[in-house]
């Protein structure tokens, strides 16, 4: 009876020291798989914000493509060609080919109210007979304002600055302003059309023998 009393008791003390060890091992278990899913929370948490970042940083466009891409921005491109006979001073008739550019970028301070800026480059090329023929470039700038009447259709008033040089006069500045119109039609935001503008100046009439320029070319988004 002793004995078997001795061994339940026995059986008691063990099991009881089983359980405790088991439940230890259950707690360690638990703590191991807390610290990893924080650990694992912490790294995705650290991995969403820079990424976030990054994408923000992504997304942000520069202020340079801000400007470009407004939509308060004109662009035009515009060309001309011209074919004049004069008279030269050996008695002969020579012949003037002219070949004018005028790309222009202009802000629309109102929907109908543009303010630009256009640089002007022209060749010229002169044949003369039985002498060297002769050629030169003239370059300038304009400042204009714009105003719409109509969809198609503007006025504009211009200051130009020219330096100008010719096989009879040395290369000097000639300025002078410029007032006329512009009609462009097309489809969608580019259109196509023609400018006329009349030479204020009477030093530039001179220079050109003609009082009028006339230009033709393209509009992205008038």
């Amino acid at each position: 009876m002793q004995k078997s009393w001795f061994v339940f008791c026995f059986t008691l003390i063990f099991m009881f020291i089983g359980s405790v060890d088991v439940e230890a091992q259950s707690r360690k278990k638990k703590k191991r798989g807390t610290k990893q899913r924080t650990t694992q929370t912490d790294e995705s948490d650290d991995s969403k914000s820079i990424g976030d970042v990054r994408g923000r940083d992504e997304k942000q466009p520069s202020k340079l493509n801000n400007f470009l891409n407004s939509e308060r921005l004109v662009f035009d491109i515009m060309g001309n060609l011209g074919i004049q006979q004069i008279g030269l001073s050996n008695g002969e008739v020579g012949t003037v080919i002219k070949i004018g550019l005028k790309p222009a970028i202009s802000y629309k301070v109102l929907d109908r109210l543009h303010f630009g800026i256009a640089p002007k480059l022209n060749y010229f090329f002169v044949n003369i007979p039985r002498d060297d023929d002769i050629n030169w470039f003239d370059i300038g700038v304009e400042a204009f304002t714009r105003f719409q009447i109509l969809d198609l259709l503007y006025l504009q008033f211009g200051y130009d600055f020219n330096s100008l040089e010719a096989f009879y006069v040395d290369r000097q500045w000639t300025n002078g302003a410029m007032i006329g119109g512009g009609y462009m039609n097309g489809f969608g935001q580019w259109k196509y059309g023609a400018q006329v503008l009349f030479e204020l100046n009477e030093e530039l009439r001179d220079y050109d023998n003609f009082p009028i320029e006339i230009w033709v070319g393209f509009t992205y988004n008038l």
